[in-house]
């Protein structure tokens, strides 16, 4: 429920729901569907981020990517929102569903939001996701 901002762009979990089936796909484990808020501080322009990219991890570091069939189930079914890289104008939000199959023997879960790119985000001190600096994990409840 803490946004997570990049200058004026953030992101936000608002919820993860565990579902053994999206549509007619069945999970490998179980699907974990994190809903996410997207939301722009900006005064005059619209924001968004591209080199964003979220993953759930566990608490040995086990990384897990979002899931392509999942992904695709979501979309089929209409529920998948707008994707992550979507503008998003000043003072308004979006939601966005990721869906992410995970081992049934996970217990604790964690997303991180990090970026492909390394410039500037690994140069500014203090940063998520700068080199000297641990991910910031949010912890999720379902």
């Amino acid at each position: 429920g803490v946004p997570q901002c990049f200058d004026d762009w953030c992101i936000t979990v608002e919820q993860a729901a565990p579902v053994e089936t999206i549509g007619t796909t069945r999970a490998n484990g179980t699907f974990y569907v994190v809903t996410l808020r997207v939301s722009s501080r900006a005064k005059g322009r619209p924001q968004r981020e591209t080199d964003v990219d979220v993953y759930l991890i566990d608490d040995l570091g086990h990384r897990f990517d979002v899931s392509p069939s999942g992904q695709q189930a979501l979309a089929r079914a209409g529920l998948a929102g707008k994707p992550l890289t979507s503008f998003v104008d000043p003072g308004e939000s979006l939601e966005s569903l990721l869906a992410f199959d995970i081992p049934r023997d996970v217990r604790h879960l964690g997303l991180v939001k990090a970026s492909h790119g390394w410039f500037p985000v690994r140069l500014i001190i203090g940063d998520a996701g700068s080199w000297l600096h641990r991910p910031t994990v949010v912890p999720i409840r379902a």
